[in-house]
């Protein structure tokens, strides 16, 4: 999987035409809209994009997986354009079938599927390039839910502590230290990925909470993030529970 562009509100990419980069592909989108603020009807969006980039590996590149299928997504105020460009010869897309195959038909429902999960669909003139068009919703103001208490304020993200979540979360949390909270739990639940900058926020809240005579306190922590957190040493800092099983 080759990077070729990353900036705000855009990503684009390439990747060798192997049917088990798909659900790489469909990672890196979720990231992607959790970058954007971007939420709403993800199955049809997944379900959409996933019978894009399959046709366009079985039939634009023939399952050759020296070939390329070149992927970019776009957000545009509460839309996503999703473009994907194959290698292939196209094909004369206006004069497919707009009907669903025959129930016995084991193949054939690509198109028919992909025009009922997004909002706009079109190609270029050769029929090698889709443009695909999703109305989703952006999520505005605190992105974690709070529950506030008298003993103290429990936030949950819902989404991964990484480079381009961390200052976020740390406004959410300066928030609740304004409000008067100096007891503060972090749930984990939903957070699949912490990278060294979020195990930072962690440090510097629990830091600046005990000098308010408070602590900082994680729960449903994932078992592969409680043994990234153990093996720096972190749970000896503050208090961690990892996950039920």
């Amino acid at each position: 999987m080759l990077i070729l562009l990353h900036r705000p509100h855009i990503l684009a990419f390439q990747s060798s035409a192997r049917l088990s980069n798909i659900d790489q592909i469909w990672s890196m989108t979720e990231r992607f809209l959790s970058e954007e603020h971007l939420d709403g009807d993800l199955f049809s969006l997944q379900l959409g994009l996933r019978e894009a980039l399959s046709n366009a590996i079985l039939h634009g590149c023939g399952s050759q997986g020296d070939r390329k299928v070149f992927c970019e997504l776009e957000a545009g105020g509460e839309e996503l354009t999703v473009t994907v460009r194959d290698p292939g010869k196209g094909f004369d897309w206006g004069a497919m079938p707009r009907v669903e195959p025959p129930p016995e038909n084991e193949v054939g429902r690509g198109l028919a599927l992909i025009e009922k999960c997004f909002d706009e669909v079109s190609f270029n003139e050769t029929g090698n390039e889709i443009s695909l068009t999703k109305r989703l919703v952006r999520k505005g103001g605190s992105m974690s839910d709070v529950i506030r208490a008298e003993a103290g304020a429990t936030i949950l993200p819902g989404r991964d502590l990484v480079a381009s979540t961390v200052e976020e979360v740390r406004n959410e949390l300066t928030s609740l230290v304004d409000e008067g909270y100096t007891n503060l739990t972090i749930d984990l639940t939903g957070v699949r990925m912490v990278d060294s900058l979020g195990m930072g926020l962690f440090v510097a809240t629990h830091n600046s909470l005990l000098g308010k005579g408070g602590s900082l306190t994680l729960v449903n922590v994932p078992e592969r993030i409680y043994d990234i957190l153990s093996m720096m040493r972190l749970t000896r800092h503050f208090t961690v529970h990892k996950a039920p099983e």
